[in-house]
C-alpha cells in the first residue's frame, strides 16, 4: 500500500491532478484526524488540477486553500526547473511542496512530518514526469489558450431541445398565462418570486408559456425605462463615457442559440434582456459629483457579441461565466473586486448574480437599478450627501418591472 506522500508522488508522475487530489485528501483527513465536508474534498480536488494546468505554462506557482474542518490553511506550491536553453532542452527537475501552513500549532505539523512529508520541497526529475504536452520553454509547447479548459466539463453541455430560447418562444403562445395577468395587473415582484420558487420547472409546458411571457415583458419595460433615463440623463447635462444604450445585435438569435449549443441553458430574463433590450452602459459624469461619498455603480449590462460569443477561457471549475458587468468599483476606474457575473449552464427564469453587492437575481439588480435612476450606488449614501433630486426626477413614471 502506497504511503500518501507516494500516492502523491505518484499523481504528479501522471500528471494526474485528480488522483493528487484524492492523495491529499487521504493524507489531510489523517493527519487532521477529523473527516472533511464533500466540499472541502471538491475544492482541494480544484486546488491540484488547477495547479497542474498552470504549471504547464508557468516556471513556479503557488497557492493556498482552507480547510475549515481543521481550521487551518495549507500550501500548495509547484515549480520547474529553468533549462539553459529555451525550447531546446527539457526541464531539469519537477518540484513540489504541500503542507500545513505556518500558524498555530495543534500537533498537525508534527503528525504531518511524521507521515513522511518533508518540510521542504520534493524533487522529482523532469524524465519521471508524464506531462502531456511539453511544459514552457520546451520544444513543442503550445500556449494554454490553444487547449481545452480543464475546467469544461468532460460530459456534453449543450442545452437540451426543451430548454432552449428559440423553444420557449415557440411555446408563449401556448396556454392561459395567470402569471402574466397579476403581472399586468401590478404584482410584478410577487410574480419574480414565484418564478424563482419554481427554478428550473419553468422549462415544464405547464409553466414555460408563461415564465416566457413574463420575461418579455419585463424587459419590454426595461428597455422604455432605460429609454426615459437616458433621455433626462442627458437634459440634466450627464456625459456618458460611451453610447449608453444599444439595440439587440440582428443576430441575437442566433448568438443565444450558439451560446446554448456550448454551455446549456440560459436563464429566460438574460436571454430576454438580449433579445428585447441589447446592452446598456450608464458610466459616465456629472458636474457636483466630485465630492460624491461613494461609487454609484451605473448600471451595465454588456453587449451580446462580447457576452454571447464563446470563449474557452470563461469556464471556472464546470460553469461558464457570464461577465455582463465591472463591478462598481471599475466603474469609478479605481480598482476593485470581480465582475459582475452570471453563471451557466442555468435552466432556470432569473439567475443569481454572482459578485454583486446586493447579493440577488438579475432581474432584481434591474428593479434596484431603476429604483435609483439607474444608479444602484446612490443607496449606500447617507441622506445629507444623497442626490435626491436627481433621483426623484429620473425615476418619475418608470414602469415597475
Amino acid at each position: 500500500m502506497h504511503t500518501p506522500v507516494e500516492a502523491l508522488l505518484n499523481g504528479l508522475r501522471a500528471w494526474d491532478g485528480e488522483a493528487m487530489g484524492q492523495a491529499a485528501i487521504a493524507a489531510i483527513e489523517s493527519a487532521g484526524e477529523a473527516a472533511i465536508s464533500a466540499a472541502t474534498r471538491k475544492e482541494i480536488t480544484w486546488q491540484f488540477r488547477e495547479l497542474l494546468e498552470q504549471m504547464e505554462g508557468h516556471p513556479m506557482i503557488g497557492q493556498h486553500f482552507t480547510v475549515p474542518e481543521l481550521g487551518c490553511d495549507f500550501v500548495l506550491e509547484g515549480s520547474v526547473e529553468w533549462t539553459d536553453q529555451p525550447g531546446k532542452a527539457r526541464h531539469r527537475k519537477v518540484l513540489l511542496h504541500f503542507g500545513p501552513a505556518v500558524g498555530k500549532d495543534t500537533g498537525l505539523s508534527a503528525r504531518w512530518r511524521a507521515m513522511g512529508f518533508p518540510g521542504r520541497d520534493i524533487v522529482l526529475e523532469r524524465d519521471e514526469v508524464r506531462t502531456p504536452l511539453p511544459l514552457q520553454d520546451e520544444p513543442g509547447y503550445a500556449p494554454r489558450a490553444s487547449r481545452p479548459s480543464i475546467h469544461r466539463p468532460s460530459r456534453p453541455t449543450a442545452a437540451a431541445p426543451g430548454e432552449t430560447y428559440r423553444y420557449a418562444l415557440a411555446a408563449e403562445a401556448e396556454g392561459p398565462k395567470p402569471l402574466l395577468d397579476r403581472y399586468l395587473a401590478g404584482q410584478c415582484e410577487d410574480v419574480w418570486n414565484e418564478l424563482a420558487r419554481i427554478g428550473t420547472g419553468v422549462r415544464d409546458l405547464k409553466i414555460l408559456p408563461d415564465a416566457v411571457a413574463v420575461a418579455r415583458e419585463t424587459m419590454r419595460r426595461c428597455r422604455r425605462n432605460l429609454e426615459v433615463v437616458v433621455g433626462r440623463l442627458k437634459k440634466l447635462g450627464y456625459r456618458f463615457e460611451e453610447r449608453p444604450l444599444r439595440p439587440p445585435a440582428r443576430r441575437v438569435l442566433r448568438q443565444i442559440e450558439e451560446i446554448e449549443e456550448k454551455v446549456g441553458p440560459i436563464p429566460l430574463s438574460v436571454s430576454a434582456w438580449y433579445e428585447l433590450v441589447g446592452s446598456v452602459s450608464l458610466v459616465g459624469w456629472l458636474p457636483g459629483w466630485e465630492n460624491l461619498p461613494t461609487f454609484p455603480d451605473p448600471l451595465v449590462v454588456g453587449p451580446s457579441r462580447f457576452l454571447l460569443t464563446y470563449d474557452e477561457e470563461n469556464w471556472t471549475r464546470g460553469q461558464y461565466r457570464l461577465e455582463f458587468s465591472p463591478d462598481d468599483c471599475a466603474k469609478a476606474d479605481t480598482s476593485g473586486g470581480s465582475p459582475y457575473t452570471i453563471l451557466l449552464p442555468d435552466a432556470s427564469a432569473d439567475p443569481k448574480v454572482e459578485h454583486e453587492w446586493h447579493h440577488t437575481s438579475f432581474v432584481n439588480c434591474l428593479r434596484i437599478a431603476f429604483r435609483w435612476g439607474g444608479f444602484p450606488g446612490l443607496e449606500r449614501a447617507s441622506p445629507e450627501w444623497r442626490p435626491q433630486h436627481f433621483v426623484e426626477a429620473l425615476v418619475e413614471g418608470l414602469s415597475p418591472i
